[in-house]
Order: C-alpha cells, then sequence, then structure tokens
C-alpha cells in the first residue's frame, strides 16, 4: 500500500474536487451532490441548452477520470461517486434534471457493474421524466476471453477518454444526439463483434502484488506470471490486441495500412512487430487507480471524421 497525504478519509472526494475547481476557473462544484459542470451552465439549471449535453462520471480513485474531463469541447458534467464506488443513482438524475439539454443529454459510462447499475437507472429515470438522453456504455477489456453465454461483456479502462474527447468535440461543433450516439456506440460497444466496429482496445497489466495482472478496481486479470521485463510485458499486451492467433483475446483485424491511436495511459513502449505506425500518439495518466501501479494499451482506428474530432482543442484540465 503506497502513502498518501490523506488526513481524513470521509472527505477526501470533495476535497479533491474543490481543488480541481480552485485551478480551473471554469468549473463549479456542487459540493452536496459532488457534480463538477461547466460555468457557462451556472444559472442555466432546468433552462434547456442548445447544444447535446455530455454527462459521464463514476467512482473517485481514477484521477483525472471524470472530473478533470469537464471543459469545452468534452464533458459538460461529471458526477463523482466514492473512491471505487459509483454514484448513485439519484445523483446522477439530480445532475440531468439540473441541465437539460434540447438536444438531449449523451450520458458515457464506462462498463462496470455498480456503473451499470446507477447510471442505467438513472437514465430510465430521466426518460420518465421526459428527459431525452441516451446511454452510451464504453467497454475495452480484452483480457476477458470470448465465451459462449459471456454476458459480463468487457470493463471500461482508459480508452473511455477518447470517447469523451471525440464525443465532446463532436457536439461542440452542433451534431445531434442521434448522430453522435451512432457514431460513438460504433466506436465503443464491445459486447459483440462486428468486423466493421472503429473499436477501443484496452488492456492493463497492474503489479499490486509481484507476479499479478490487475485491473482498475483490482479486479484478477488474464493471467497470472511472474514480473517479466518491460519490453516482454508489452509484446505480450500487443499479442493479445493484435495477432490474428490469439482469437480468445482480439476483436478486430488491424492491416498495415490502418490509421490508429494510440494511447499509453501511465508507461509503455510500442514494438514494431505488426508494422503499424500510429498516426496519433497519446501518453500520460488518464484512468488511474490507486494504489494500482501498472499501465494500458489502447489502439483505435481512425478515420477521416474521427482525427479532427479527435485532435480539436479543449480546455478540460485532465
Amino acid at each position: 500500500m503506497s502513502k498518501s497525504f490523506v488526513d481524513n478519509t470521509s472527505d477526501v472526494v470533495v476535497r479533491s474536487l474543490r481543488g480541481i475547481v480552485r485551478v480551473t476557473p471554469s468549473l463549479v462544484l456542487d459540493t452536496t451532490e459532488k457534480i463538477i459542470f461547466r460555468r457557462d451552465l451556472l444559472g442555466r439549471a432546468g433552462i434547456a441548452s442548445t447544444k447535446v449535453l455530455l454527462l459521464s462520471g463514476g467512482g473517485s480513485g481514477h484521477e483525472p477520470a471524470h472530473a478533470g474531463f469537464v471543459g469545452e469541447g468534452m464533458l459538460d458534467v461529471a458526477v463523482a461517486g466514492n473512491v471505487f464506488a459509483p454514484p448513485s443513482a439519484s445523483q446522477i438524475f439530480k445532475a440531468l434534471k439540473a441541465f437539460p439539454s434540447e438536444q438531449g443529454t449523451l450520458i458515457i459510462m464506462k462498463n462496470c457493474t455498480g456503473d451499470a447499475l446507477s447510471f442505467g437507472l438513472a437514465t430510465e429515470k430521466a426518460r420518465a421524466a421526459e428527459l431525452k438522453c441516451k446511454l452510451l456504455i464504453v467497454g475495452g477489456d480484452i483480457t476477458i476471453p470470448r465465451k459462449p453465454g459471456l454476458t459480463v461483456g468487457r470493463r471500461g479502462l482508459a480508452g473511455v477518454a477518447l470517447v469523451h474527447k471525440i464525443a465532446g468535440a463532436a457536439a461542440a461543433e452542433g451534431e445531434v444526439l442521434t448522430c453522435s450516439c451512432h457514431i460513438h456506440v460504433d466506436m465503443a460497444d464491445l459486447r459483440e463483434k462486428r468486423e466493421s466496429r472503429r473499436c477501443i482496445f484496452g488492456c492493463r497489466i497492474s503489479r499490486t502484488e509481484p507476479g499479478h495482472d490487475r485491473r482498475i478496481h483490482n479486479e484478477p486479470g488474464a493471467q497470472r506470471a511472474i514480473i517479466k521485463p518491460l519490453d516482454e510485458v508489452v509484446k505480450q499486451l500487443l499479442r493479445w490486441l493484435l495477432s490474428e492467433n490469439e482469437r480468445a483475446h482480439s476483436f478486430l483485424q488491424f492491416a498495415k495500412t490502418d490509421e490508429i491511436a494510440l494511447t499509453i495511459n501511465n508507461l509503455a513502449q510500442l514494438s514494431s512487430d505488426y508494422g503499424i505506425t500510429p498516426k496519433r500518439l497519446i501518453r500520460g495518466t488518464l484512468v488511474s487507480s490507486i494504489n494500482g501501479l501498472g499501465f494500458s494499451i489502447t489502439l483505435l482506428k481512425l478515420n477521416d471524421r474521427i482525427i479532427p474530432l479527435l485532435d480539436r482543442v479543449t480546455d478540460a484540465p485532465g
């Protein structure tokens, strides 16, 4: 267990959120509900926006996700839960009700059991209240192999940050909810395989204990092995992502001519064994995990529409 400057765990999430808005004047915090939103929505509570709004959130402990992704060109609203616990359906519904949109709200959530329950219930309550919204579930964890009858789906990892970026840019440019949701379901929904999809793949090996791999909540990963040199670890991840021989884990075919975005969440390096040269390279801490040492690799197939959206400037602090 690593050490940290936490005096009181009962208010650690609120203190963290206060810190974000203190250094980012364009953001506002509802302390009671742990909702961060763009300042230009202030004073518009209950008044419908004229653009598609993007709302996301999840458990804390994965900073900068998700509050750090609130800003022009990305999310409009983020709802925070406690550490490694999703926000309640009540929190999410209050955010949806406070900031409606004539064009609708795109709700983006990582595929985790708790998040699915909270965001799913809040979405149904919003629809019952005649609020226009759509729920987008992002799953990118390829460590869960194909198995007949598997219903849990693939957990959301760092690839959700790319969905925030691309969907937020599309909304900022005036795309309507129907079009935006269609584009981004194609990108992010991995519950079934379609060769034409532009999917986000992620894989994470963490080292909370020697010889174990873990996901962002320290769940068991795909393989238990002794810690190997970094080059070997990266090559194994790329085999799962790219090799046609790894059919249990590989969900899309990548050709040498494909344009891709490579995201390295924390630390990694890329092998050239597959002849793919990334058109975009994104590195840094996007979706972290408290006391979870490791990194993830995410590959995203690009096209002429996605590239400018990915490149569009945002003022989100994360």
